[in-house]
């Protein structure tokens, strides 16, 4: 695999070996500046993870080997995912830019966007979303440099989209525990503008893909639980959904508000949201 990831970038490879993120650029940064070596890394979890600095390979360029990559890994090694992160910063200080790209396999299956985009519903993907889908159903994918504008982004689509979903990947964390804790006391004050959009029938969901302890030193997921919490103008306040079994089950209750159909994978809740 690294000989034709070699192939592919036209670079050699350094790293190569399952790890987090931050430790392969604590280990690797000063080679990858040196050398033009590009940093890869494995999370265990049929994703292939490649870093370059700017001053090493284009932005553009890079995004594009790395798509190739994506194309190339799937068979025989079964990689659905290659995350692509450009670096900035001098040796030593070499940290994760802005806007890191994610090249995905399609879906193997039916999802939610491929219901509602059926069903012509708006479907606007903001951030990485549409890298995640591979753009598949969706209306319209946004871009965003930066989470701190993004929400205001979405406050303000909503004036302007009268049926359908937006969804909104936010990278809140930062790179230690108390710029975490900043940018999370900076979403709470945002938060209720968003709120005031909601119009009656509307839902608001705020989940998450897993956790991370960002006080350790090692930025890897240390919870696997997360959080699922609604809200809308009609719907029932302080209900408790329990713990999930499936993502799926938002996506059917998600199905289940804006057509009144059924999804067949998951649970929907929405009937425990309007009680009361």
């Amino acid at each position: 695999m690294v000989a034709a990831l070699e192939q592919v970038f036209g670079r050699k490879i350094v790293g190569n070996r399952r790890s987090s993120g931050a430790a392969m650029l604590r280990d690797c940064d000063a080679e990858h500046l040196s050398s033009g070596a590009l940093i890869v890394w494995t999370d265990g979890r049929r994703t292939c993870h490649v870093a370059a600095h700017e001053s090493a390979m284009r932005r553009d360029e890079f995004f594009q080997r790395c798509r190739d990559a994506r194309k190339l890994l799937k068979n025989p090694w079964g990689i659905v995912r290659v995350s692509a992160h450009p670096l900035v910063g001098d040796t030593g200080a070499v940290r994760f830019g802005l806007q890191p790209r994610e090249f995905v396999s399609e879906p193997p299956g039916l999802t939610m966007f491929d219901v509602l985009n059926r069903a012509s519903q708006i479907l606007i993907g903001v951030g990485k979303v549409g890298d995640l889908f591979s753009s598949r159903g969706l209306t319209r994918s946004v871009p965003v440099a930066h989470w701190t504008t993004l929400l205001s982004d979405v406050t303000g689509m909503l004036k302007k989209v009268p049926r359908g979903l937006i969804v909104a990947g936010l990278d809140v964390l930062e790179s230690d525990a108390e710029r975490s804790a900043m940018a999370l006391q900076d979403f709470d004050r945002q938060l209720p503008a968003l709120l005031e959009q909601l119009r009656p029938g509307d839902l608001l969901v705020l989940t998450g893909d897993h956790g991370r302890d960002m006080a350790k030193a090692d930025l890897v997921p240390t919870r696997e639980y997360v959080p699922l919490l609604t809200t809308g103008p009609k719907l029932a306040h302080g209900v408790r959904l329990g713990i999930r079994a499936s993502a799926a089950d938002l996506g059917h209750t998600i199905v289940e508000a804006l057509l009144g159909d059924q999804f067949p994978v998951g649970e929907s809740f929405l009937d425990a949201l309007r009680a009361g």
